[in-house]
């Protein structure tokens, strides 16, 4: 039954975005297209320095990019972010300071000024293993692998512009877990055998809200809820926070703090932080 649910969400958000080319949208130039590509590097030394400190060398390299096709109809929009980063503390082997690959199409009807129906399909993974660390006995354990996990979610639902500040979503959504045996994210707990994939339905709300706090200083802030049809208590939060202030064409500084809830991953809530001044390298 699962199996049969999931198939007609995939055809279906499959399908809704085809009529688009059968009315004739074959010109690349009718997409806006963005492109941007960033460079963090913080770096820290110390030689007989009295107060104390410690050495330290933080990088990351960070690609957005975005296509839009805007009509009196409907838009459909495809963007993704990839980003990068290492961690050098004094002696210390290098260690991974950010992870993230994220890439989602949007498609929406506009039906009126209210409530307009979409399809949306998110994938969310990461490039490389992750460890934790016993610096006493120098070692590590590896906890996570190449694309290990990797989250995918369908969502039908009806979503609301206000001001272009403002998105809300709410639809029925399936998630999918994907995960080997040794890390074990998908692996359900009711079972004796590890799983390797699960599938959650539910639904998700979410709502995106962008404002220019003065001027070249733009907020950023993304909350989304998913909410397992097993129960409140299988209630999954996503809540993403972007400052970035714009020196100039090349050089901005951001701060980012994400805040993380899955009762599959950790029973409690997750914190990331970052701080750090950037050099735009690409744009197009």
């Amino acid at each position: 039954m699962k199996r049969t649910v999931q198939r007609i969400f995939v055809i279906t958000l499959a399908a809704l975005p085809l009529h688009v080319f059968a009315q004739g949208v074959d010109s690349i130039a009718a997409w806006k297209r963005t492109l941007n590509g960033m460079a963090n590097l913080s770096q820290s030394y110390f030689d007989n320095w009295t107060k104390g400190g410690t050495d330290a060398l933080n990088w990351e390299i960070r690609f957005d990019a975005s296509a839009v096709l805007d009509k009196p109809g409907y838009t459909w929009e495809s963007k993704g972010k990839a980003a990068y980063g290492q961690a050098k503390l004094a002696s210390l082997a290098p260690r991974k300071s950010s992870d993230e690959l994220v890439l989602e199409t949007i498609y929406t009807r506009k039906l009126n000024e209210w409530i307009n129906p979409f399809a949306s399909a998110r994938l969310q993974s990461q490039f490389a293993p992750g460890y934790t660390y016993d610096d006493k006995l120098g070692t590590r354990t590896r906890v996570s692998g190449v694309f290990d996990p990797t989250y995918v979610t369908q969502t039908l639902g009806a979503g609301y512009d206000w001001r272009k500040e403002l998105q809300l979503r709410l639809g029925g959504t399936l998630k999918e877990t994907f995960s080997a045996v040794r890390y074990g994210y998908a692996d359900k707990a009711s079972t004796a055998a590890v799983e390797t994939y699960k599938i959650e339905p539910g639904a998700t709300f979410t709502a995106i809200y962008k404002r220019g706090l003065m001027e070249n200083i733009l907020l950023s802030t993304l909350l989304d809820v998913f909410v397992n049809f097993k129960g409140a208590d299988e209630t999954d939060v996503r809540w993403e926070n972007l400052i970035t202030a714009k020196v100039n064409k090349y050089i901005s500084a951001n701060f980012a703090l994400d805040m993380l809830y899955d009762k599959d991953l950790s029973t409690e809530r997750q914190i990331k932080e970052n701080l750090s001044i950037g050099i735009s390298f690409l744009s197009i």
